[in-house]
């Protein structure tokens, strides 16, 4: 905008300037500067006077300190900056944004195609589901005391929204709904106890589903987790029998807006024209039975406290739950009903591991398989002479299991001993001939966790807890 201000582009907009660096401002291979005809072209600038200078305001974090109850506290606010730079600069500054900026713009672009062909290529047992959350709605009065009008004590309704897509014969079926909900929950246990009426909606049907593509917003509180990826992994055929494949696929941040969005702000101005008009929306039924009568064509779908406990505990006796290192760069994973696979944008064409951009694998220790070795894997100790035969096999030849019967589950925090050292851990897993454990490594005060995993077999180990905090 400052450059056009001062007659250093002839426009304004984001979309021609791209226009005059690529062949096509669609094509994603040109925004990735990979097209051999665009990779190399420039835009020129109008700078009779470089050294000129402009003014511009800038979004930037500032650090301040406050004391509360005797003590310093620093807190990181935003803030409208203004800036000073010759035009120069500025020029510059731009283009080493350029990359960024393609790459963010490509992103965006590709998602969005991919999603669009997946609708119009829906088969008979497919189904796409786009949800987003809306802002929570605060219940209002048709007249109200100042008290209850500047308070903070207003009941708010969680919205969660979406729209369902079907192939109907040769027609594409939508469908729209809306979950109520009086918690105010918005992270992965909350999502997913929404998800479940959906679910059910679905086997009443009578349809043949069992592929499933989920498209939402990429905030990692809410969609975009290890929790999210450990629920499907473990769970999306207790949730949804039959599911043969699931994706989920991730909107590039900041450009996350759809349909959801509409069913939403529909929703919103039902309930407060019926306020106009008198009536009182105290509470979640309140809202509810308004909505119901005066917009039939939204299905809604109440959820409880009890719905989202009861996901709550199914998660929390699940297993250990890990984590996926590049989190951030994910824009689609997909699970086959045997590994899930994270992607770095949106592919239905690979049916194994994507050859275009594939990122990694989750992986997570299931505690209802116990793991019988095949073979036996020893630690290797400076201390110990190469070619001395291990204590290991001779414990694992005899049969004796401590963790089998002293009663130990997979994740109990316990300690093994090697070569007359102790080393606490977590059992991973264990069979009749020994057990697998995840063991720590002594710090310089404490004990922690070591860069490279350390799982090794053990045959013995003491019948005891530990505490992996000392």
């Amino acid at each position: 905008m400052k450059l056009h201000e001062n007659k250093a582009l002839p426009w304004c907009n984001l979309t021609r300037f791209l226009a005059v660096k690529t062949c096509n401002v669609y094509s994603t291979k040109c925004l990735m500067r990979e097209c051999e005809d665009c990779k190399n072209k420039n835009v020129e600038y109008y700078l009779p006077q470089p050294n000129r200078m402009v003014t511009y305001h800038q979004w930037q974090y500032e650090t301040t300190s406050y004391e509360k109850d005797g003590k310093m506290k620093t807190v990181r606010k935003s803030a409208k900056k203004e800036i000073k730079i010759p035009i120069r600069k500025l020029v510059q500054q731009l283009e080493e944004t350029m990359p960024l900026v393609c790459k963010h713009v490509a992103t965006i672009t590709h998602q969005y195609q991919m999603i669009a062909e997946l609708k119009r290529k829906l088969t008979q047992n497919e189904v796409l589901i786009h949800i987003d959350f809306s802002e929570n709605y605060y219940c209002k009065y048709y007249e109200e005391m100042q008290t209850v009008h500047f308070g903070g004590a207003r009941q708010q309704v969680t919205l969660h929204t979406g729209v369902l897509y079907l192939r109907d014969n040769d027609a594409l079926r939508i469908q729209t709904f809306c979950f109520l909900s009086d918690t105010n929950r918005h992270d992965t246990v909350a999502v997913w106890a929404h998800l479940v009426p959906d679910f059910e909606w679905l086997k009443n049907q009578k349809i043949n589903i069992n592929r499933i593509h989920m498209l939402s917003d990429s905030p990692v509180n809410q969609y975009k987790n290890k929790f999210m990826f450990h629920i499907v992994y473990r769970h999306i055929n207790d949730l949804f029998p039959g599911t043969k494949f699931f994706s989920w696929n991730y909107s590039e941040p900041g450009h996350g807006k759809g349909a959801p969005d509409g069913v939403g702000g529909t929703l919103k101005r039902i309930a407060d024209k019926a306020v106009a008009e008198g009536r009182d929306i105290v509470n979640l039924n309140a809202l509810k039975e308004i909505l119901s009568s005066r917009c039939p064509s939204i299905m809604l779908f109440e959820v409880n406290t009890a719905n989202i406990a009861e996901i709550e505990n199914f998660v929390k006796h699940s297993g250990n739950i890990s984590a996926f290192r590049g989190t951030q760069k994910i824009r689609q994973f997909v699970y086959n009903g045997d590994v899930l696979e994270f992607r770095q944008l949106s592919c239905f064409d690979c049916v194994g591991k994507c050859t275009h951009y594939h990122l990694g694998y989750y992986s997570s220790s299931n505690p209802s398989i116990i793991k019988k070795p095949t073979k036996v894997q020893t630690r290797t100790k400076n201390t110990k002479p190469q070619g001395q035969s291990s204590s290991l096999n001779a414990v694992i030849s005899s049969g004796y299991n401590p963790a089998i019967r002293s009663g130990y589950k997979i994740g109990d925090h316990i300690i093994v001993r090697w070569d007359e050292q102790k080393y606490p851990g977590i059992l991973i897993s264990f069979s009749e001939e020994a057990a697998l454990v995840k063991c720590m490594k002594r710090g310089t005060k404490f004990w922690k966790w070591p860069a490279i995993k350390d799982e090794q077999l053990y045959g013995k180990m003491f019948c005891r807890r530990s505490n992996p905090r000392h």
